[in-house]
């Protein structure tokens, strides 16, 4: 399986500053997922698709197992940059991050098990439940869904068919374009389903499956939410405050893993 690594963009606050660099605990924070990644034995090939200076920091690294492509200016094309990659078109491509500095082996095993690589599903996408997240990280600030299965936040792990994305990739821009105005956003969701979403946050009625269903028909692609137990996939640093609290939560688990040592 290859997977491929999203490492372009800011981070809010620090718009001078290239987010995959950024540094945790001295390690640049695309580091992490790329480690984590590593140990997943079902993925043979890494690609980053990012900044121009990225190669020659993965040169650095001397890891013949990464691959990298220069990034562009729209998230889409980085996207289809990175899928374009694929052998084959309808084969499943790990994608991700490289903002979610906590990500672990054992997450990204236990997100491709779950999945269970269904032939007829083009789509898999992370929720994890709001319990999990606050237990894990207290005070990380996650947007959440009510559903009547419970309270759930979105992950930074998909694995999709290229041929899937390369077919919606307009449609997704569009959306992504309209992401900041309530109407346009409501009118792409469907005004019946934009009303039962709004109220269900309130009252949580709305099933999982008639999110999936949504999203299916929106995209015309079979969808498939995965139920994961591990906070650290959703756990993304996208602001300044996001990235003092990440090094601090970071320094406190190195020091709590010494002390354990000893």
């Amino acid at each position: 399986m290859r997977a491929v690594i999203l490492a372009g963009g800011l981070i809010t606050g620090l718009e001078e500053q290239e987010k995959a660099f950024l540094t945790i605990e001295n390690r640049p924070m695309i580091d992490y997922v790329l480690q984590a990644l590593a140990g997943v034995q079902a993925i043979d090939e890494q690609i980053i698709v990012g900044p121009r200076n990225i190669e020659s920091w993965v040169k650095q690294q001397g890891n013949m197992r990464l691959r990298v492509i220069q990034a562009r200016e729209r998230l889409m094309e980085n996207v289809l940059l990175g899928v374009e990659q694929a052998e084959h078109e309808d084969e499943l491509i790990l994608l991700t991050t490289c903002d979610i500095p906590f990500l672990t082996t054992e997450a990204v095993n236990d997100f491709l098990e779950r999945c269970g690589m269904d032939a007829s599903v083009d789509f898999y996408y992370p929720i994890i439940r709001k319990e999990d997240t606050e237990r894990e990280f207290p005070r990380m600030k996650r947007t959440y869904v009510k559903l009547r299965e419970g309270v759930f936040t979105g992950g930074n792990l998909f694995l999709v068919r290229p041929a899937v994305i390369k077919r919606v990739a307009n449609r997704v821009e569009e959306i992504l374009r309209n992401r900041k105005s309530p109407l346009k956003i409501s009118a792409e969701l469907g005004w019946s389903f934009t009303c039962r979403l709004l109220l269900s946050q309130v009252y949580g009625f709305l099933r999982l499956a008639q999110l999936e269903q949504r999203f299916s028909e929106l995209f015309d692609i079979r969808a498939k939410a995965i139920i994961s137990p591990y906070p650290q996939i959703g756990t993304d640093v996208d602001k300044h405050s996001d990235l003092l609290l990440a090094r601090k939560m970071m320094s406190q688990s190195l020091a709590s893993n010494t002390k354990e040592m000893v």
